[in-house]
């Protein structure tokens, strides 16, 4: 797994993060589709209101060489 912290501006609203942290899982969609990745769990405003924090879960290695 990894793990994405984003950051925006000082000010900046719930709303404003919401957008900006579908765009990092617009992104990650087409590895999600292939199965390259399990899960996304998005978590916005957690350390503060300009936060959020992105898991990313990775499929089995294992399972992806067979």
């Amino acid at each position: 797994m990894f793990f994405i912290i984003a950051s925006a501006p000082v000010g900046a609203t719930n709303d404003y993060m919401s957008s900006q942290i579908e765009q990092v899982e617009e992104i990650l969609e087409p590895y999600r589709d292939s199965g390259e990745i399990t899960s996304v769990l998005s978590l916005i405003g957690r350390g503060g209101g300009t936060r959020a924090f992105v898991i990313v879960r990775l499929a089995d290695w294992s399972a992806a060489r067979s």
